[in-house]
């Protein structure tokens, strides 16, 4: 895969507390386009897990705005 075809999977860590895996479409200035979102959960092992982020929509695109934004990362090339 080369570096046009890179997939840009971001982890965001949201106000609320959440944290999310997702796969940016498109950066806009107030906000990111991502898709299929997933939340980043804890397991009582020490491992993690994920849940849809919204598991009763079929919707697979959601805006997410700036201010709801704590901080964010890509994810490590290993673990996409």
């Amino acid at each position: 895969m080369n570096k046009e075809e890179k997939l840009n999977i971001r982890q965001f860590k949201l106000i609320n507390g959440e944290e999310i895996v997702a796969h940016v479409m498109q950066k806009d200035p107030g906000s990111y386009l991502i898709e299929r979102p997933l939340r980043v959960m804890s397991n009582f092992i020490g491992g993690f897990t994920f849940q849809r982020w919204f598991p009763f929509s079929s919707q697979k695109l959601f805006k997410l705005l700036n201010p709801m934004i704590v901080y964010h990362v890509e994810i490590d090339e290993q673990i996409k």
